[in-house]
C-alpha cells in the first residue's frame, strides 16, 4: 500500500497499517501543510514520524492563517 499526497494526514494512517511501503512527500504539499496546520509529523532521515503525544492524526487547523 502507498499513501498518495497529504503526508501530514497519511503519516499516522500509514504507521497504523502493516503493509504501507511509502507516503508521498512533495515540497508544495508540506509547505501548505505548514501554513495551515500545527502538529505535523517529523521528517527524519527520509521517514515520517507522527508526534506520539497527539491524539488521532494530531493535526490542529490554524483557522487564523487560513
Amino acid at each position: 500500500m502507498s499513501a498518495h499526497t497529504a503526508p501530514a494526514l497519511h503519516a499516522s494512517l500509514a504507521s497504523a497499517l502493516p503493509n504501507v511501503v511509502n507516503v508521498e512527500y512533495f515540497y508544495d504539499h508540506v509547505r501548505i501543510e505548514n501554513i495551515f496546520f500545527d502538529g505535523l509529523p517529523i521528517l527524519e532521515a527520509g521517514e515520517l514520524y507522527p508526534l506520539p503525544a497527539q491524539i488521532g492524526h494530531g493535526l490542529k487547523f490554524k483557522a487564523k492563517d487560513a
